[in-house]
C-alpha cells in the first residue's frame, strides 16, 4: 500500500487539499539503497495545487516490484492512492465533525468497529476483518440490538470506509466489500419469523474472490 514519504504530512490535510487531479506513476521502481529494496514513488497533484510524493510498500527485488506494477497503475489511474496516514480512530474522530453527520452511523462505528480496529491504520484494515466483525454482530439478541439496526450497521461500515477511500486515507473501500459479502452470502438478520434460503449462496472465500476479480 502507498504511504506518505514525509512524516510531517498530517492526515487532516486530506480535507483541505481538494480532489486529486493526477497521480503519476513511473514505469520503473526506485531502488532505496538504505533499505536495500525497491518501491514506486507516485507524484500526486491536488485541486488546491498541492503536490505530494508518496511511495508504495517496499519490495525485496526489482522483479517483485515490477509484478506489482499493474496494481499500482490501476490505483493511479483511478486516483485511489492512500496518501494520508491515520488510524481508524483518528479518521472516525474527524469524520464525526467534518462530514455529513449521521448520529446512528457514528454510534455504530464507535461501538462495533473502534474497539476492535481503532488503533489500526485505516489503510491496513482488510475485508476479512470487517466480515468477521459483522458476522459476530449477527446474534439473536433483538432486545439489545434491534433487527433493523443490522442493515444500518452494514450501511455505516460501507459509508465509513468509502469516505476513507474518497479522502485518500485508504486505497480501497473494504467496508462496502464486506457489507456486500455478508448480504450476498445469505448470513442475514437473525429473525425466527423469517426463513432465509442459503442453499445457493457462495462461500465467503468465493465471494471475496469474486470481489477481487471485479476490481
Amino acid at each position: 500500500m502507498a504511504q506518505a514519504t514525509k512524516t510531517n504530512v498530517k492526515y487532516k490535510n486530506a480535507f483541505f487539499y481538494g480532489e486529486m487531479q493526477s497521480a503519476n506513476l513511473p514505469s520503473n521502481p526506485t531502488y532505496i539503497k538504505s533499505r536495500g529494496r525497491y518501491c514506486y514513488r507516485i507524484k500526486c497533484t491536488f485541486e488546491s495545487g498541492k503536490v505530494l510524493t508518496v511511495q508504495t510498500k517496499y519490495h525485496q527485488t526489482k522483479e517483485e516490484a515490477l509484478a506489482m506494477y499493474p496494481f499500482y497503475k490501476q490505483q493511479a489511474e483511478e486516483k485511489r492512492i492512500p496518501v494520508f496516514k491515520c488510524t481508524v480512530k483518528e479518521f472516525q474522530s474527524f469524520w464525526r465533525h467534518a462530514l455529513d453527520y449521521n448520529k446512528s452511523y457514528h454510534s455504530l462505528i464507535k461501538k462495533y468497529i473502534i474497539p476492535v480496529l481503532g488503533d489500526k491504520r485505516i489503510n491496513d484494515v482488510t475485508t476479512e476483518e470487517l466480515i468477521k466483525i459483522l458476522k459476530e454482530t449477527e446474534i439473536p439478541d433483538t432486545q439489545n440490538f434491534p433487527v433493523e439496526k443490522y442493515s444500518m450497521l452494514y450501511d455505516a461500515v460501507s459509508s465509513f470506509f468509502r469516505n476513507a477511500m474518497e479522502l485518500y486515507c485508504a486505497g480501497q473501500d473494504n467496508g462496502t466489500a464486506a457489507a456486500n459479502a455478508i448480504r450476498s452470502s445469505g448470513l442475514r438478520i437473525w429473525d425466527d419469523s423469517v426463513s432465509y434460503d442459503t442453499s445457493e449462496a457462495y462461500s465467503f472465500q468465493q465471494l471475496l474472490q469474486l470481489l477481487k476479480i471485479s476490481k
